[in-house]
């Protein structure tokens, strides 16, 4: 188990209001951008597995922290970000004798900030911020000081119904999910985690479609480091996409062949159904 599987992810920060967002609309709608293509998943509904036209869509949000935005000194809140002329970002550490403030970035909001790097640096401290765990024990989310992480995190007082728990729907959290631009991909279906690619296929010689192939499938029960052990075998396995031996283009799967198919000698470079053409005489 990574310390990061027991971390609220930022979508499941941002559906359940537990960051509240202040400042400049524009910084704020830019920020949403930012998460969108980063952060929130594809929608399970609308995949299709084999030969297909349509393809995920890029899915923007600039409303992400409109939804469910809630009063910044509501007990539901655990982060508070201000994007004025000082933009801050904020950890609330919610206890029996109230709440506990804690600073986690601070940057001048100048024409000369990199709002890239700012809103990547902002991301990585949301979806990595250890100022709360979930214990493994309760299965609730705990405020990290009150939390014992020598073995696996659970609540260090002894007995989970002693500790404060922040209000925060854990199950919610999703560390299995894959961003929608990794070559291999991973999305949790109903039934069951399934991880695939996006490919060419060729129903036909002299026609292709685009599509999504399914590498492997897991049960529902499978933990994320099961997840991640078995996508990363599979991207190690994966020749594509690579260079074309000739042109230099990228190939992506379904688009080249290898090139040990036309010469005498093993090899792991591959080559574009162009350069097949132009080099083997391959007709299509």
């Amino acid at each position: 188990m990574l310390i990061t599987d027991c971390i609220p992810t930022v979508k499941s920060l941002i559906e359940q209001g537990a960051i509240s967002v202040s400042g400049h609309d524009e910084l704020i709608e830019k920020f949403s951008e930012f998460i969108s293509l980063k952060g929130f998943h594809f929608d399970t509904s609308k995949i299709k597995f084999g030969p297909n036209l349509t393809h995920l869509e890029d899915e923007i949000y600039l409303d992400l922290f409109k939804k469910n935005q809630k009063d910044r000194d509501s007990y539901e809140v655990l982060y508070s970000l201000d994007f004025s002329d000082r933009i801050s970002l904020t950890a609330h550490c919610h206890s029996e004798q109230g709440k506990s403030l804690h600073l986690l970035f601070t940057a001048e909001n100048t024409p000369a900030l990199d709002k890239n790097a700012l809103f990547e640096a902002l991301y990585q401290l949301l979806d990595n911020s250890q100022y709360f765990l979930v214990c493994q024990k309760c299965n609730q989310l705990v405020d990290s000081k009150l939390i014992d992480i020598r073995t696996e995190p659970v609540c260090a007082v002894g007995s989970c119904s002693k500790t404060f728990k922040q209000v925060f729907d854990v199950s919610k959290i999703d560390r299995i999910t894959s961003s929608r631009y990794d070559e291999i991909r991973v999305a949790v279906f109903d039934d069951e985690i399934v991880i695939f690619n996006a490919v060419t296929f060729w129903p036909h010689p002299h026609e292709s479609f685009p599509g999504l192939d399914i590498k492997e499938t897991l049960p529902l029960s499978s933990t994320p480091a099961e997840v991640r052990a078995l996508k990363a075998e599979i991207e190690a396995e994966q020749k594509f996409p690579a260079d074309c031996f000739y042109c230099k283009e990228e190939v992506s799967e379904g688009k080249g062949m290898e090139l040990s198919d036309f010469i005498n000698k093993e090899t792991n470079e591959v080559i574009c159904y162009g350069c097949a053409t132009e080099h083997h005489n391959v007709i299509y």
